[in-house]
């Protein structure tokens, strides 16, 4: 299995916006790619606005090919209006 997990800083008052169109059109996206295990907005609980997107996948080869697709770039893009900073992409293997 793979994780990958990408950090946003999301300003407090875009919060309900983000989490929404996370909902509505990331998860449907990203459940549908090939070898998508799972995906979740995971929330701080320390009082700072730095969120992180999961995702995990069956093999490495899933993963990259969700991101080489285009898919994750454009998934990322729907987002640019509301985080602040750079989006910084890390992968795990378990």
């Amino acid at each position: 299995m793979v994780v990958r997990l990408t950090r946003l800083h999301i300003p407090a008052e875009k919060v309900k916006q983000a989490k929404k169109l996370y909902q509505k059109e990331l998860v449907p996206e990203v459940r549908n790619q090939k070898g998508n295990i799972n995906i979740m907005l995971l929330e701080p609980t320390d009082g700072t606005n730095d969120y992180i997107s999961f995702t995990a996948w069956e093999t490495d080869a899933d993963a990259e090919n969700y991101e080489t697709s285009g898919k994750y770039k454009q998934m990322v893009d729907k987002f640019k209006d509301m985080f602040t900073g750079k989006t910084v992409l890390k992968t795990y293997k378990s």
